[in-house]
């Protein structure tokens, strides 16, 4: 069976790492290697981990905090097993969850792996709700399908602590993109997609840590993210289902002008969403398995009335971008 690494970044984490790490040595699967890299942390986080753990982890201290991105590409960097799981500093691994990703690799065309999480607030305790809701959403996402074209739309719905990748992609495709402050795993992810498979492994992975912690929306990081597969992506994908990927990336676009409240952005990327795709003004609203066709009327009102507008707009204006918004 293929060996895996271990990659946990930690910054200012004394208080969580070690159930994270428990997490690990408890699994059925062992680890070849568990690599914390400790991210320039203030408060003793590798001093903790050095005296709990010893030689049972392979510490890497980073002299200063250089973001999790960096933290997370030396860790795969250092890395001496065939695939390199992921795991935040705050959450934890269920166990038997590294055998079941270990086994979505014995098809050579699967690049990666993902599951689903139990949501859990920052004492620990279930969220049930919460976990009900990301589980819908989920199960939208995963029957959209993880291509290219399957994960642009919108909402990945991916979390690192559930992720396993070969650790021979990651150097080709540059890991993880350090100029994102934020959805840098989604970019990861993306760029995958291109390549080959993503799958979902059956069953839950992880409990997710909930707290002040956590990342928010981050609107201007999501509109890099998106404009950098436009720009820097999306040119050199030769796959089948590049103009439906341009629609997505433009859609999300067009979502994030709507969350601020900048109609004429919103309208000018709806009309290019379509131009690039307009079989999509029709087909990707159609309800998924496993969503609620409710879940899915706030874009579909959104779509459908400006597709309507703009069909019934003179032919000069509705070729004419707004000023400022021609992407």
């Amino acid at each position: 069976m293929m060996e895996v690494s271990v990659v946990i970044p930690a910054y200012n984490r004394r208080t969580l790492i070690a159930e994270a790490i428990e997490s690990v040595l408890a699994q059925t699967l062992p680890a070849r290697e568990i690599i914390v890299v400790d991210d320039g942390s203030t408060d003793g986080t590798a001093d903790i981990v050095a005296a709990s753990f010893g030689t049972a982890v392979r510490l890497e201290r980073l002299e200063r905090n250089l973001g999790i991105s960096a933290a997370r590409n030396h860790g795969w960097r250092v890395a001496t097993g065939e695939l390199v799981a992921l795991l935040d500093s705050d959450d934890a691994w269920l166990p038997g969850k590294l055998a079941a990703q270990v086994r979505q690799f014995e098809d050579a065309n699967v690049l990666a792996t993902h599951g689903r999480v139990e949501l859990v607030d920052g004492t620990g305790q279930p969220m049930p709700r919460a976990t009900a809701v990301y589980e819908r959403a989920f199960r939208a996402a995963a029957a959209r399908g993880y291509s290219y074209a399957g994960i642009t739309r919108l909402w990945t719905r991916i979390l690192p602590s559930t992720t396993v990748f070969r650790r021979r992609l990651l150097e080709p495709i540059g890991g993880f993109d350090a100029r994102l402050r934020d959805f840098e795993d989604w970019d990861l992810f993306w760029r995958v997609a291109t390549l080959g498979r993503v799958t979902v492994t059956p069953g839950t992975m992880a409990r997710y840590r909930r707290h002040s912690g956590n990342t928010g929306m981050n609107l201007g990081a999501f509109e890099l993210l998106n404009r950098k597969h436009l720009a820097e992506v999306l040119p050199g994908y030769r796959g089948p289902e590049a103009a439906v990927v341009r629609a997505n990336l433009l859609r999300n676009l067009a979502w994030i002008a709507a969350e601020r409240g900048d109609e004429a952005a919103q309208r000018a990327r709806i009309r290019a969403s379509i131009r690039a795709r307009p079989a999509l003004a029709l087909q990707i609203w159609s309800p998924v398995r496993g969503a609620s066709p409710v879940d899915l009327l706030p874009e579909v009102g959104a779509t459908a009335a400006w597709w309507v507008r703009d069909q019934r707009a003179p032919r000069t204006h509705r070729d004419r971008p707004a000023a400022g918004n021609s992407s």
